[in-house]
């Protein structure tokens, strides 16, 4: 028995590697969902790194970001992409950095006055994405603005067009995507003339699972091309 066992294995070749399943955000235009599974060059140079490693991807439906959040934190997923640092995820997921962060921009309403001054912010109705971390000075503290909280940057940009927020966050690539995949959406909002940060030197991270990871896993995916 033990050699019919040995002869199938060497039949069959190799285990195939393990798929790590990725919670995917729900941002129209970042993804395309063509297929069985999402393309795009997140997808990509996601893919590129575990492919590296040793792993496979599978993909959870697009999800909205606080749900993501909340699945890995109950341990149901692998990794998350595109996430800014905060001191609650590296408690919760190995963040391990793999591009650099982009600025953060205002949309507002096409037809309102436009944004000026970073005072006149404190006065509009700000909508946030929900789990959101922005790296802006000023968005640091989002409860000493008059936040809406929003599912997706989609639906954000959809009050915007309706007048119920007065502005929005993105970078200019997640505006430029959403816009893309939305044009009834890109005739209605504009970008403000303020800018909140001229800057950014932090990352954006890869968010590994500290639950379904063993640690030779993580550093594996880590040799395989992201950043020490």
């Amino acid at each position: 028995m033990r050699h019919l066992w040995l002869l199938l294995l060497l039949v069959s070749g190799p285990l195939p590697a393990r798929d790590l399943l990725w919670c995917l955000d729900n941002a129209p235009g970042r993804h395309q969902f063509d297929g069985v599974e999402p393309k795009g060059p997140v997808v990509d140079q996601v893919r590129k790194f575990v492919a590296a490693a040793g792993f496979g991807v599978s993909f959870t439906p697009p999800t909205p970001l606080s749900r993501c959040l909340r699945l890995m934190q109950q341990g149901q997923v692998d990794l998350i992409a595109r996430l800014n640092y905060s001191d609650e995820r590296a408690r919760m997921m190995h963040l391990l950095p793999y591009g650099q962060a982009q600025p953060e921009w205002l949309y507002q309403p096409k037809q309102a006055k436009a944004i000026q001054s970073r005072q006149e912010l404190l006065h509009y109705r700000l909508g946030a994405v929900r789990g959101a971390v922005y790296s802006a000075p000023l968005l640091q503290d989002l409860p000493s603005l008059k936040t809406t909280e929003v599912s997706s940057l989609e639906q954000g940009f959809a009050m915007l067009a309706a007048g119920r927020l007065d502005a929005m966050v993105a970078t200019k690539a997640q505006a430029r995507d959403l816009l893309a995949a939305r044009p009834d959406l890109a005739l209605q909002v504009k970008a403000a003339p303020l800018q909140l940060a001229t800057q950014v030197h932090g990352a954006i991270y890869l968010g590994l699972s500290r639950q379904r990871l063993t640690e030779e896993e993580r550093a594996a995916i880590q040799r395989a091309g992201l950043s020490p």
